[in-house]
C-alpha cells in the first residue's frame, strides 16, 4: 500500500463549529494507520532500545516528521525526547503506561 497522505482542511471562514473536531479527527485516523502500517505505538509512552545501541531509552515516542506516504518500505522518523532515529534501527519497543 502506498497511497499519499492528504493535508486536512482547518475552515475557520465558513464558521463550521466542526471544523477543529473534523481536524482531529483526520489527525486521530492518521496516527492510527501510522501505527497499524508500521506496527509502533507512536504516541503512547514507551522503553525503546536501538540496534548497536547499550542503553535503553523512556519516554513517548512520537513522530520526528510526518511520513509523505503510508508505506512501511519508507522510513518512519521516530523520536523519544530529543533522541531522533528512524523505525529500523528499532531492536525493540515495550509500552509502559
Amino acid at each position: 500500500m502506498n497511497d499519499e497522505i492528504i493535508q486536512g482542511i482547518f475552515d475557520f471562514n465558513t464558521g463550521n463549529p466542526d471544523g477543529y473536531e473534523n481536524w482531529q479527527r483526520e489527525q486521530d485516523e492518521r496516527l492510527a494507520r501510522i501505527r497499524f502500517i508500521w506496527g509502533l505505538p507512536v504516541g503512547r509512552q514507551v522503553i525503546i532500545r536501538l540496534w548497536n545501541d547499550p542503553n535503553e531509552f523512556e519516554g513517548k515516542l512520537n513522530l520526528a516528521e510526518t511520513p509523505t506516504v503510508f508505506d512501511r518500505k519508507e522510513p518512519l522518523h521516530l523520536k523519544v525526547g530529543k533522541l531522533g532515529f528512524y523505525h529500523n534501527e528499532i531492536e525493540s519497543c515495550a509500552v509502559i503506561e
